[in-house]
């Protein structure tokens, strides 16, 4: 197996295997539209091995390969600005 091509989305499951070299792989994701990578986002070393799906990393640095997502139902904290006097 050669270098991959991974959607940059969290969730996610696009996973492209370049074996042969001649096929061009997606700029972005066929299933969520989001853009793919083929370089850790750290180091910018090649994605040559993949860890499990749930916790993709880098196989030079380490580095999470894909940015968690926020939750959408999950409320976010609220600033309260107060008054002096």
């Amino acid at each position: 197996m050669g270098p991959f091509v991974i959607c940059s989305g969290g969730r996610c499951p696009f996973i492209w295997a370049t074996s042969d070299g001649n096929d061009l792989p997606p700029f972005f994701c066929p299933l969520c539209r989001r853009q793919t990578l083929y370089r850790c986002q750290s180091c910018g070393f090649p994605i040559l091995k993949l860890s499990q799906a749930s916790a993709m990393k880098c196989f030079h640095c380490h580095a999470p390969l894909k940015r968690p997502e926020p939750d959408k139902n999950r409320r976010q904290p609220t600033r309260q600005i107060s008054k002096s006097a």
